[in-house]
């Protein structure tokens, strides 16, 4: 049995300044052309433009009378940790303890508890401070700020449950509470240039890239630590160049059909990472694709690479 989406939960985020967009109905689905498989649409938005488009909280809050379900568009002094107890060590047990780890205690901040079982923490940063998408020792919490949007409580999971305020905050109105100190430092993202064209490693020209894409299912790296590995590893190998490949590859996926300025975004925002071919060759590999790598005389290949015999 399942709900119904309640504006009166979102109205808590309008009026403490937020700005609400239309998603799609909680039930929407799209059949892929490809595989024609059906994708859950219910959390992603209705306009292709959300982040740059100009929207009336009033139209929004329609929307959701309507039964359509409703995000927020986050600028660049909001933060919400989303935590996924399906990854996190301990599952729904293990949740607060990742929380403590990295500064949080849920009950400090307006809490959203989500119809997946998770929770998004609603709190400031400073404008201007870049952050990291996730932690590498916290799986299953991601930092979402500019460029993002999180589904408003009132609206419906795909699986028909709600997103409800764990506590419905009365004075969000004036501001949700800063960041503490500690989370700031773990997140920061580390000041060092974006990687430009002709910088970096750059072994393989957006061609290529769009080459290798072809050789991979979009709908397999629904994961998002997966994704952001294959994004990093892509970035590295065009050195930045393959922007627009990679976009159109992940806009495939009718999930994400609409994302793709999100998806621009976040590969605009990345710097030095750590990720590169040996990771992307990874994927070539599992995917049957060692065909495409390329052995270049002039480039020595990392030790986990070493096993690879060269494809003439």
């Amino acid at each position: 049995m399942t709900g119904k989406t309640d504006p009166a939960q979102m109205t808590v985020l309008s009026a403490a300044g937020y700005t609400l967009i239309a998603l799609h109905p909680w039930d929407a689905k799209t059949k892929c052309p490809r595989t024609g498989r059906l994708r859950l649409r219910g959390k992603s938005p209705i306009h292709n433009d959300w982040t740059t488009r100009p929207y009336r909280n009033a139209d929004a809050l329609e929307h959701a009378r309507k039964g359509g379900n409703v995000g927020v568009r986050l600028a660049t002094s909001d933060l919400v940790v989303d935590v996924d107890p399906r990854n996190i060590d301990g599952g729904q047990k293990g949740k607060l303890s990742a929380l403590k780890a990295i500064g949080l205690n849920p009950d400090h901040f307006p809490t959203v508890l989500t119809g997946g079982g998770g929770l998004h923490l609603y709190m400031t940063k400073p404008p201007h401070l870049s952050v990291v998408d996730g932690l590498p020792d916290v799986p299953g919490i991601e930092f979402k700020t500019f460029g993002r949007q999180v589904v408003a409580p009132g609206s419906l999971h795909p699986s028909g449950k709600p997103y409800l305020w764990s506590s419905v905050p009365d004075d969000l109105w004036l501001g949700a509470p800063g960041a503490p100190e500690k989370l700031l430092r773990l997140i920061r993202r580390p000041k060092q240039p974006v990687a430009l064209s002709g910088q970096g490693i750059g072994e393989h020209p957006p061609e290529e890239i769009a080459a290798i894409l072809a050789k991979l299912d979009p709908e397999d790296f629904r994961d998002h630590d997966k994704w952001l590995q294959l994004m990093m590893a892509c970035h590295h190998a065009s050195a930045g160049d393959a922007k627009d490949e990679f976009v159109e590859w992940c806009t495939a996926d009718p999930l994400y059909s609409t994302d793709g300025p999100e998806i621009a975004y976040r590969w605009d925002s990345l710097r030095r990472h750590g990720i590169g071919l040996g990771t992307l060759y990874m994927f070539m590999r599992e995917a049957g694709a060692a065909h495409l790598i390329d052995r270049r005389p002039h480039y020595d290949f990392p030790d986990d690479l070493s096993n690879l015999e060269a494809v003439q």
